[in-house]
């Protein structure tokens, strides 16, 4: 695999820092190849480039002839303070928002490994053990964490046009239909609570969505608000029978898994959640989703 992009001056900048601060610190030269993963094992940023959220992932590399490097049995990275991890953090973080601006990609392990071996070649970087000529490839393997929303968590979501996100609020726990969220009304700059109005305003009726997009930060979640949660009844109710309602009614209305405790009977509702112009589901699915609340979020913004 190959860096996607050039190898930006923020990276080798903070890689020739990272060296620096080894070398003050400790005063005994350079760290080893080893040493340097050692480090970067620790430092994988988590921010919107990534592609999710690893439990601590393992770099490898590969030097000339194809031979894999073994890293030394006793490393130094444990006995640095927090300047070298800070510089590490910065280098991988620099790698991935280049990749992910010049790509519009997400950026995986392998596009971040393949960024560190371009960065080493590039700023001539010199280890105890090995020289940057010597280092032609670095693998990565991590196993990622599935992000779970929680009841009071905010999550972001994309509109469709890429320009702004939409603000929606997690409700209860997963249930057979998925998690039941609500969402707020307009739209803000960008995936953060910033701009959330002093008093928001709820867009009425929840829904059932499917959490594929959150657990991949897709969809991130971007802080917790429990108060929120009391804008939106405690049951967000489940619709049916809309297909062939009760004469004088649009459809039946209850607490999942189907239990119908009501006729919907206000054509304002029955509008609002979709069941007069065929879009309602019971369970939205992320394109889907993104569509209804396009079309009844307006463009205007939550402000502070």
């Amino acid at each position: 695999m190959t860096y996607p992009v050039g190898v930006p001056a923020a990276a080798l900048a903070s890689l020739a820092n990272l060296i620096d601060e080894f070398e003050d610190e400790l005063g005994e030269g350079p760290p080893t190849l080893g040493e340097f993963l050692d480090i970067l094992d620790d430092s994988v940023p988590a921010g919107e480039a990534m592609i999710g959220r690893f439990e601590r992932p393992r770099f490898a590399a590969t030097l000339a002839g194809g031979r894999r490097y073994r890293r030394p049995g006793v490393s130094r990275a444990a006995d640095l303070n927090d300047a070298v991890y800070v510089e590490a953090n910065g280098l991988l973080a620099a790698l991935a928002d280049a990749a992910y601006a010049g790509t519009g990609q997400r950026v995986t392990l392998g596009v971040l490994a393949a960024g560190i071996a371009a960065a080493v070649r590039a700023g001539h970087t010199q280890f105890a053990d090995a020289a940057a000529r010597d280092v032609v490839g670095v693998t990565a393997r991590g196993r990622r964490i599935r992000v779970r929303a929680e009841p009071g968590d905010v999550i972001a979501i994309p509109a469709d046009s890429g320009e702004y996100y939409h603000l929606v609020v997690a409700l209860n726990s997963d249930s057979t239909f998925g998690l039941s969220v609500g969402a707020l009304v307009g739209r803000v700059a960008g995936p953060t609570l910033d701009h959330l109005a002093a008093e928001p305003v709820a867009l009425p009726y929840g829904q059932y969505i499917d959490q594929d997009l959150i657990s991949n930060e897709t969809w991130p979640i971007v802080g917790r608000r429990d108060d929120l949660r009391a804008l939106w009844p405690a049951v967000t109710e489940v619709y049916y029978n809309w297909h062939e309602p009760e004469p004088g009614s649009f459809a039946s209305a209850g607490e999942p898994p189907g239990n119908t405790t009501r006729l919907v009977l206000d054509a304002e509702e029955a509008r609002t959640v979709g069941i007069l112009d065929g879009s309602y589901s019971q369970c939205w699915y992320p394109a889907s989703y993104v569509k209804f609340l396009d079309q009844r979020n307006p463009e205007h913004h939550q402000t502070s």
